[in-house]
């Protein structure tokens, strides 16, 4: 399959683009038709009502120690993360992933002390409001590639493209609902991110869809995406070819 790597290569372009407008046109949509948004929660509440106690978390800090700490965190995350991706039989599993899962474990556990928690949020935070539109930029000028675009765009091509993005986004919509999710944060999650790019292009759909914040779940659903990508080309491929 070596060498169609440059086909795929431009028809995962494609998607990733059509990921990107169907987060933003899906956004606008469904913040207009009850029970499918969810505003950035993903999981839908049951009950009259919510409480909440104590003091709101503000969503950063201007304490240098605090976005210090936060950061170093997050760099031992990603560290341990890489080490454990590198490991012989771990290794299936990208590093990456492996932070994400540590990261779960942490929270789930509750073995960080809520200060550190938050140091780690306003973190995440400042690096968003600071870096994401240098970030978002530089994908986009990166990713254009207008000769491989030209090379194998066609109008069949792009239709095929069009109805399997449409179709993972409206197929998450349904089974998160049935799932207990917000339909329009399921479909953008475990649907667009699963027809993207990789991790850039989860900064993209999620950027354009305003969902930042869910983003350790659109990793996880683009690993996953990844490998069931590779299963079924692998089972398929041999089919067809």
């Amino acid at each position: 399959m070596t060498p169609m790597a440059g086909k795929f290569l431009c028809y995962a372009s494609i998607a990733n683009v059509l990921a990107v407008v169907l987060a933003a046109v899906g956004g606008a949509v469904t913040s207009k038709m009850k029970g499918l948004n969810g505003n950035g929660d993903i999981l839908r509440k049951t009950g009259a009502s919510v409480v909440t106690e104590g003091e709101k978390r503000p969503a950063t800090s201007a304490d240098y120690a605090a976005l210090g700490s936060g950061i170093f965190m997050s760099f031992c995350l990603y560290l341990l993360g890489n080490i454990l991706g590198s490991l012989p039989g771990l290794s299936v599993i990208p590093g990456l992933a492996w932070t994400i899962i540590l990261g779960i474990l942490i929270k789930c556990t509750g073995i960080l002390p809520d200060k550190l928690a938050d140091n780690c949020v306003y973190s995440m935070n400042f690096a968003l409001r600071a870096l994401l539109p240098m970030l978002i930029a530089g994908i986009g000028v990166n990713s254009l590639k207008f000769e491989t675009l030209a090379e194998f765009f066609s109008i069949g091509a792009f239709a095929v493209i069009f109805l399997g993005v449409f179709g993972a986004l409206i197929g998450a919509m349904i089974f998160g609902r049935l799932s207990g999710l917000w339909s329009y944060e399921a479909g953008v999650t475990a649907g667009l991110c699963c027809c993207n790019i990789g991790g850039s292009g989860d900064l993209a759909v999620l950027s354009a869809a305003n969902r930042m914040n869910l983003l350790a779940f659109a990793s996880i659903s683009t690993r996953i995406g990844g490998a069931l990508m590779v299963i079924w080309i692998g089972l398929l491929y041999p089919l067809f070819h």
